[in-house]
């Protein structure tokens, strides 16, 4: 059943949207497949791409659920995952069947899943059971991985696979540290719900090495950016992720945003150079550091790469990679991007588990003039819906469900309204029930409601 609605007041976002919530059901056979047609294959990458995204449309938990059960199943006694689950054992270290050497032993941004689709799934419900259920196999598959780093750096794995173009020139090492970092990180919340605090302790300390490890391989300081020594052109990817986990030091944030900023629009228009893996972050990047209007510009462009240049040239669908001519026509990683339109557009996202607590910060870009959103909590439907009118005005309606708290933020950049601002900084804290707020041109904020605001 449907979780979530989303519209907007831009077609061409309507169309990614629906094309999105298409590609998910087509590969929602048995396992979370990769396509329909051809392969067919539970490819745990693309499960955990899209997993935040299928859970803000579907009540999809008890599919999630059965997946990373499958995922434990294939778990080998080293710890190491396979790469497809169901697993014929194609992909595992001893299967001398398994020829294709990237997907040998550790693949971490695909052996995430077992993490990612376990996490987002206890946000979105609150059940603490399905973390008790993975917990141990977590912790074998990190102790795994720590056998394969080699002074913290992973060396193997596949990258941001699919950019522009082809194979990622950057190697998987950057994108496979990354997510090394990123899954201890996961490992210490889940010892802090469960108590484990020697597990957490040590959690936390080897984030600290993996970061300063990978800052010292990665950062090119004189260049403001992150890169490998392998790619033949700055990649995109290489910073998004980075930045997207928090491994960028503090005196260095500004200048590596910048830097990535400038490629993205070194064309003189938002052009994306990313793979499956930078994509699903590079539009968070940006809203988080206030470049909502690249992120809608990017978004929205026609012109390859893009999602709408899929459909410029007769697409109706999500396909499998960014140029015209792949065999796939139903694939749902790069639509990993859909959350983006709940979480930052509608700006609705859970701050407890089980959406308890609800943060709605509506992300408002420059070209778009309304937005309407929906998403299923325990505790009933949360809305988020605004618009802007001729006069400049914005108006953000908003319904809490009973028993659940809510903080609205008001967006960065409107009219008459200061980042500074003391409103725009701490929000407003709303009851349950139906809130009002309208932002004027001159900055004048009002509040209707039946709770409190």
């Amino acid at each position: 059943e449907s979780r979530g609605s989303f519209s907007c007041g831009n077609g061409l976002i309507n169309k990614i949207h629906h094309a999105s919530r298409r590609a998910l059901l087509n590969n929602a056979h048995h396992t979370v497949t990769d396509t329909p047609t051809y392969e067919k294959n539970g490819w745990t990458g693309d499960a955990q791409l899209t997993a935040t995204m299928g859970l803000y449309n579907f009540e999809i938990e008890r599919f999630y659920r059965k997946f990373v059960t499958d995922m434990r199943d294939s778990q080998e006694a080293s710890g190491e995952l396979a790469p497809i689950v169901p697993t014929s054992g194609w992909g595992l270290t001893d299967n001398p069947n398994a020829k294709w050497h990237a997907v040998l032993g550790a693949v971490p941004a695909w052996d995430a899943a077992l993490f990612v689709m376990m996490w987002e799934t206890y946000l979105f419900t609150g059940d603490l059971e399905i973390v008790r259920e993975n917990y141990g196999a977590m912790q074998q598959y990190l102790t795994y991985l720590d056998s394969v780093a080699n002074e913290h750096i992973v060396e193997v794995g596949l990258g941001d696979w699919l950019p522009p173009g082809g194979p990622p020139s950057e190697g998987p090492a950057i994108s496979s540290t990354a997510w090394y970092y990123r899954l201890n990180e996961i490992l210490e919340n889940c010892a802090g719900l469960l108590g484990d605090e020697p597990c957490r302790d040590r959690c936390r300390a080897l984030k600290a090495e993996i970061r300063e490890a990978f800052n010292k391989r990665f950062l090119n300081s004189a260049k403001d950016g992150y890169e490998t020594g392998t790619e033949t052109e700055y990649r995109q990817t290489s910073s998004i992720q980075p930045l997207a986990f928090g491994l960028v030091p503090d005196a260095h944030h500004s200048a590596v945003f910048t830097r990535l900023k400038s490629a993205l629009c070194e064309a003189g228009r938002p052009s994306l150079n990313t793979g499956i893996l930078g994509t699903r972050f590079l539009l968070e990047v940006l809203a988080d550091n206030d470049e909502v209007d690249v992120a809608y510009a990017l978004l929205t462009s026609e012109e390859y790469p893009s999602w709408g240049h899929w459909f410029a040239n007769g697409g109706v669908s999500l396909e499998e990679a960014w140029e015209l001519d792949r065999r796939s026509f139903s694939h749902h990683m790069f639509g990993s991007i859909d959350a983006w339109l709940y979480q930052y557009l509608a700006g609705i996202r859970p701050t407890t588990a089980g959406f308890r607590e609800i943060a709605i910060t509506p992300h408002v870009p420059t070209a778009l003039p309304s937005v309407a959103a929906t998403v299923v909590t325990p505790a009933g439907e949360a809305q988020s819906n605004w618009h802007r009118d001729e006069a400049g005005s914005y108006r953000f309606e908003l319904v809490i469900p009973k028993g659940v708290t809510a903080t609205f933020a008001l967006p960065k950049g409107l009219p008459g309204i200061a980042i500074g601002d003391d409103c725009a900084k701490t929000g407003l804290r709303l009851a349950s029930g139906t809130s009002a707020i309208t932002v004027a041109p001159n900055g004048e904020v009002t509040c209707e409601e039946t709770g409190t605001c």
